[in-house]
């Protein structure tokens, strides 16, 4: 994986190629990421639940479950409102990670 500099990324969000504010990512680190967090996964025989507190993009969580080839599976979100929003992008296996007792939190899951 050839390491970029500052002038590379900085090259990439010039006009006329992308409005700000805009995030980068580099696809060889994240997929050598993902090998080294799946490799003790798959030698286990068990799977990985994805936190989206950590990674608050649904095409990158999409991107990382597809790559994963079943090691990754469900979302464990760090909201009702976040698990909300994951549920209306298509997601659903979905966690909350803390429990919750507010009555707009408890209708928002009722109508997902």
């Amino acid at each position: 994986m050839q390491p970029l500099d500052y002038d590379h990324f900085r090259a990439a969000l010039s006009p006329p190629q992308e409005r700000l504010p805009a995030a980068l990512v580099h696809l060889d680190a994240l997929e050598a990421n993902l090998e080294w967090i799946l490799a003790p996964v798959r030698a286990s025989g068990k799977t990985l639940r994805i936190a989206s507190k950590s990674l608050r993009v649904p095409s990158l969580l999409r991107y990382l479950m597809e790559r994963s080839r079943g090691l990754a599976q469900g979302v464990m979100c760090f909201t009702v409102a976040e698990a909300a929003f994951l549920a209306e992008q298509g997601f659903d296996d979905l966690l909350v990670a803390y429990p919750t007792v507010q009555d707009s939190d408890l209708n928002s899951l009722a109508q997902n």
